[in-house]
């Protein structure tokens, strides 16, 4: 298998700069978005009109692709259904930047709303996107599971595990610490899925 390009650059950064990698910004807007919110790197292109009732309709659907990616972003992974405001949105993780950070973005109609980098980490490849109500309160989350390196000494270049949980607070994706603490230590899809289900 060849060596990624971003794996390379990391390699030639710890080694040249004896430091770790440097990090990407809190977030970079998505085409179109007007508005940034909150902590997290959170960005929206307009209001939103809150949460909307319990209960999913209807399942989620595999996406094969987004419209409407910056230059350099690189789709990953997206589901369509009840997540955010309304039924059918879709849920995307992108790649960008020098490091191929992961960032994950809302798309619901007209409405856009992205945050990201998910971690401080170069991304190696997303394990998995699971859309699942955690915490039994009929909305939503989103885990994301990917594998990451730090380019840093001569474990830089191992991947490990580390899990994003996002949510749809009424206004904005946010993270879910809480729901991120209990999977801090999980190293497979698996065992993040047993930590965090219901």
């Amino acid at each position: 298998m060849p060596i990624p390009p971003v794996l390379l650059l990391l390699v030639g950064l710890a080694l040249s700069s004896g430091g770790p990698a440097p990090s990407s910004p809190a977030s970079t807007p998505s085409k179109g978005v007007s508005e940034k919110d909150g902590e997290g790197g959170a960005t929206h292109t307009s209001e939103t009109k809150g949460r909307r009732p319990a209960t999913p309709q209807r399942p989620f659907e595999a996406v094969e692709d987004v419209p409407g990616l910056e230059d350099g972003e690189r789709f990953l992974r997206a589901s369509r259904g009840p997540f955010g405001p309304s039924d059918d949105c879709v849920f995307a993780i992108t790649s960008r930047g020098a490091n191929d950070a992961f960032h994950a973005r809302l798309d619901c109609g007209t409405e856009t709303w992205s945050i990201g980098p998910l971690t401080d980490w170069a991304g190696w490849e997303l394990d998995e996107l699971w859309m699942r109500d955690l915490d039994a309160d009929g909305y939503v989350e989103a885990v994301v599971m990917g594998r990451y390196v730090t380019g840093i000494g001569p474990e830089g270049v191992v991947p490990f595990l580390a899990t994003s949980v996002l949510r749809w607070d009424g206004r904005t994706l946010t993270r879910d610490p809480t729901a991120e603490a209990k999977v801090d230590a999980a190293r497979t899809p698996a065992e993040v899925k047993k930590k965090l289900a219901p």
